[in-house]
């Protein structure tokens, strides 16, 4: 289904191919369509040191007096005789003595069955082979060669070792990508990012964009550019020297084909040690570059180019590990989670130290735990040391553990664990080897399954909200050792759910509510140890209501919320004072027509309300002072609220800033912050009275409904302070009951005039004021000179009334009659007696001056208007023959 190794590596090799040709083609010919995957022959080495023997796949840095065994594994019936040549080397200015070059001749008995042991002399830095076809003065040119130019094999010796490590890297890269794409390729994505990181591999994330089968393909083209740099590989060879080997490596490296700049080092130092062996050549020997990838104690030759065994016939040239101290793998923990120690697939993720997981130099490697203690069996450690007896304390306890790049970190196998009590909380470290050399790696928080008491914070009982996917966060120090977690509702029906170990402790689940309603739940948490299910209650809500501001004044009994959602209001406390609801209202309140959204000091103050309403911070302040009713901005709501014990109100007073308790039917609490605005001014109308427009000829319209003033009359009211004398600074508003439209009556622009000093008289003139359209309720408050106004309260239903002449009737009883007049479509309809029977229906949107009608009674028609269709209005008209 997905490709395999060898065609992955045709396709990955074309761009490294295309950089080889340029500058290997001058020297020899190139194989340009799978550079260095061309299998060589295999060497067996062995390093023993201080009487401990190692397989070289095992070894990161010789050192002098290390005892080299070289064993060639030639395949059977070679023709061609290969001289092997081992070969150290002891810096770039100093040729290696002659008693430092050691040859065996590969075809010989001995060799073939023994091998040969070479011994590091003391100084050595570094260690090269070479395997060249046998001719003459083989032994003497090789030595020549190396020692007329000791710094060009220096370099080489570097190059080589950087190769073979960082191509090591890709090789395991692959194989990860490989393997995990044949048997799970669903979590192709998150292998391949654990493999990236522990192998420090660059790969592109838009393959994950496409589709799954193409996406295993698509992580390993131009794999030769995948390897990052590792300066733990440079810090174990000396780091690449200037020269004309970097000036053409940066040249190369800008070309377009070799991705404007994107360098591999893995690139790089194969570039360089072309070049460099590209320029050195005999009459009898070309040298030849060769990757030693180790497994176990062989070393498995990769080559570039074909060998020839005509003159000049090819050398091949391999790096050994460098002759230097040892330095070991600056690895870390890669989180600071902790893990639970009854995990069965336990893996502690490690990262820093690509070499760690890609090469066997790190070996024999353990998690060293303190002493638990034993309560059944006999548990041993990783080295086979014997438990105590129950109850009894057991020597530190060493599990195995194996560097797993697929799954980022060390794969550790907890089944000595059996029986073992440990603290709930405890440190384990990484030990092993590191070549020859002990070393000490990074240290764990662990724990043991324990009884966990779960928690919900405060903030987050209330976070859960139905409509869209949400995320609970659980507490206990026991979250490491969680098995599985699975969310139930009320009736048992699991919901699909996601979860994480977010931070220590706690655990991050995702909570599918999209089309769910509010209700229970239960998170039922599943630890690694049957038979302990947990089960946490959570309660998800509706979208919360947000308050924004409440505006309440001092002596009032009644205040106004604003915010969103306010049907989930249950009531709001100031001090000892309780409001309920009274009558909720939506958008721009009915009851709040003058006052603009600009002016409204719960705009103005409000901050938005917070994605966790129970924690609404900031808190938004009302302003003292401002009008109890003002409009809300666009897509909020207002609701009124209404004391329910008015005895408890005497303690707001004006200019207190106190914080609210919201309560919400649900049962969560929101607080908001309210200043007690100053007293309002408290007026009551005593009586009005409508003066007419002037008669004109034709029908005089009486209207049935007292509280109807017709648009082109005057309204004249008296009003009455009831607390003190009526200022001379104050004013009066009247305005519809949308708000749209409002005038000011005052002393100043003579509208008013005192009768006394707490009585007034007022004056309307609606056609003036408000334009020949307006028509609908109309509403007065008191508004001081400081703009604290006061409670909106009924005034008149202002209506538009038609002009009638006359009614033409004909002879014949039993026909219509015609009534004459303009504004018609102001009338709703038209009958001849007060029950309305029979009426005649205005059809909207008429235009005509006459319209039929039942004939009148005497001189009598009935109307109802459009603006009052609920009250029955009379018309005394002439009626004349048609």
């Amino acid at each position: 289904m997905y490709p395999k190794r060898d065609s992955i590596r045709r396709a990955s090799a074309l761009l490294l191919a295309s950089l080889l040709v340029a500058v290997f083609a001058a020297s020899q010919p190139a194989r340009a369509d799978n550079p260095f995957d061309l299998s060589g022959p295999q060497l067996q080495v062995r390093v023993t040191r201080a009487g401990k023997t190692l397989p070289i796949a095992e070894v990161p840095n010789l050192q002098a007096g290390d005892q080299l065994w070289l064993h060639p594994v030639m395949p059977a019936g070679q023709s061609v005789h290969f001289l092997l040549v081992a070969v150290f080397l002891r810096g770039t200015t100093n040729p290696p003595p002659d008693s430092w070059f050691t040859r065996a001749e590969t075809w010989t008995k001995k060799v073939q069955q023994e091998g040969i042991r070479v011994t590091i002399p003391q100084d050595a830095q570094q260690a090269l082979l070479f395997l060249a076809p046998v001719t003459g003065g083989d032994f003497d040119t090789l030595r020549s060669a190396v020692r007329a130019r000791p710094g060009q094999f220096v370099r080489a010796a570097q190059d080589l070792d950087v190769a073979s490590l960082n191509r090591t890297r890709l090789e395991r890269f692959l194989d990860g990508i490989e393997s995990t794409s044949d048997y799970d390729p669903k979590q192709l994505q998150q292998k391949s990012l654990l493999l990236a990181r522990s192998l420090n591999i660059k790969i592109n994330e838009q393959c994950f964009d496409l589709p799954r089968e193409q996406q295993a393909s698509c992580l390993t083209q131009n794999s030769a550019q995948l390897v990052l740099d590792d300066p733990h590989t440079e810090s174990m060879v000396a780091a690449l020297t200037s020269g004309s080997a970097s000036d053409l490596i940066g040249q190369v490296s800008s070309a377009p084909m070799a991705g404007g700049g994107a360098y591999s080092p893995y690139v790089g130092a194969i570039v360089d040690v072309i070049k460099i062996m590209g320029s050195i050549h005999t009459a009898h020997y070309q040298y030849l570059p060769a990757l030693a990838l180790a497994k176990t104690d062989t070393l498995s030759l990769k080559l570039n180019t074909p060998p020839s065994f005509e003159n000049p016939k090819s050398v091949l040239v391999i790096g050994l590990p460098p002759v230097s101290a040892a330095r070991q793998p600056p690895w870390r923990a890669a989180d600071k989670l902790v893990y639970c120690l009854q995990q069965p697939a336990l893996v502690l993720p490690v990262d820093g130290a690509p070499l760690v997981f890609a090469t066997s130099y790190a070996h024999d490697i353990f998690l060293r735990l303190p002493s638990p203690a034993s309560t059944s069996g006999s548990p041993t450690g990783a080295a086979g040391s014997p438990a105590g007896a129950a109850g009894t304390q057991i020597a530190a306890l060493e599990l195995p553990a194996i560097a797993d790049p697929v799954h980022g970190g060390f794969r550790i196998d907890v089944s000595s664990l059996d029986g073992g009590v440990f603290p709930q909380n405890t440190t384990g470290t990484l030990h092993g080897s590191w070549g020859f050399d002990a070393f000490d790696g990074p240290a764990f928080t662990l724990q043991s399954v324990h009884k966990a008491d779960w928690t919900i914070k405060p903030a987050d009982k209330d976070a859960l909200l139905v409509g869209h996917d949400d995320t609970l966060l659980i507490h206990d120090d026991d979250a490491s050792c969680v098995d599985s977690i699975s969310v139930v509702d009320a009736a048992g029906k699991p919901l699909k759910t996601t979860w994480k170990q977010s931070s220590p402790g706690v655990l991050s689940v995702a909570i599918p509510l999209q089309n769910a309603s509010p209700g229970k739940l239960a998170v039922l948490i599943q630890p690694f140890s049957p038979g302990q299910q947990i089960a946490v209650p959570v309660q998800t809500y509706a979208d919360a209501a947000s308050v924004d501001g409440f505006l309440f004044h001092a002596g009032d009994d009644t205040g106004l919320l604003t915010g969103t959602r306010l049907d989930q209001v249950a009531s709001l406390t100031l001090k000892t004072a309780t409001f309920v609801p009274a009558a909720p209202s939506t958008a721009t309140s009915a009851a709040a027509p003058a006052q603009s959204v600009a002016q409204s000091p719960t705009a103005a103050a409000a901050a938005p309300p917070s994605a966790n309403p129970a924690a609404s911070t900031p808190v938004p302040d009302a302003a003292p002072g401002q009008d109890n009713a003002a409009a809300t901005v666009a897509g909020t709501s207002s609701l009124q609220l209404t004391a329910k014990d008015a005895t408890a109100l005497s303690a707001l007073r004006a200019g207190e800033r106190l914080t609210a308790t919201v309560a919400l039917k649900d049962g969560r609490e929101l607080k908001l912050r309210v200043a007690i605005g100053s007293a309002r001014p408290v007026i009551a109308l005593l009586s009005k009275s409508i003066l007419p427009a002037a008669a004109e000829s034709g029908a005089a319209i009486r209207l049935g409904n007292h509280d109807d003033l017709p648009q082109n009359a005057s309204l004249s009211f008296f009003l009455k302070a009831k607390t003190a004398d009526f200022p001379r600074d104050e004013k009066i508003e009247v305005a519809t009951g949308d708000g749209a439209l409002q005038t000011t009556l005052s002393l100043a622009n003579g509208t008013i005039t005192l009768q006394d000093a707490r009585t007034v008289m007022a004056t309307l003139d609606p056609q003036k004021a408000f334009g020949g359209s307006a028509f609908g309720q109309l509403r007065f408050r008191a508004v001081s000179a400081d703009g604290t106004a006061g409670a909106w309260q009924p005034l008149a239903n202002l209506v538009r009334v038609p002009s009638l002449k006359s009614v033409q009737c004909p002879a014949d009883p039993a026909q219509l009659c015609t009534l004459n007049g303009t504004n018609l479509f102001l009338i709703d309809s038209v009958a001849a007696n007060p029950a309305f029977t029979q009426p005649t229906e205005v059809p909207p949107g008429i235009a005509e001056s006459t319209l039929q009608v039942p004939r009148p009674n005497g001189t009598l028609l009935y109307l109802k208007l459009r603006d009052d269709p609920s009250a029955i209005n009379t018309a005394a008209i002439p009626v004349l023959p048609e």
